[in-house]
């Protein structure tokens, strides 16, 4: 049996709009309510960090993550990368 390989990226066009307008939203998010933030600076600390933690895993998400599959003569394996080492594998005779 001739192995199948397919390797599917998160990259596309909507993708970058949706991130384009969360990094917008938590922009404004900050730009609107700095006047209230910048009384507590741990508030205002505790924001940025947030937003940036958040688009760097949207970032992560976009750049690095993709769903791989294999179909050999075992059965078919599946998983993201790059978070599972190992494709998880469903025996034919599962499916």
């Amino acid at each position: 049996m001739k192995v199948f390989v397919e390797e599917q990226i998160f990259d596309q066009w909507r993708f970058r709009l949706l991130i384009i307008a969360v990094i917008g939203l938590m922009v404004e998010t900050v730009v609107i309510g700095y006047s209230e933030l910048k009384e507590n600076p741990t508030e205002l600390w505790t924001t940025i960090t947030t937003i940036g933690l958040s688009v760097i895993l949207i970032l992560f998400i976009v750049l690095f993550l993709k769903f791989e599959t294999k179909i050999d003569e075992q059965g078919v394996h599946y998983g993201f990368r790059p978070i599972q080492i190992k494709l998880k594998p469903a025996p034919w005779n599962k499916i």
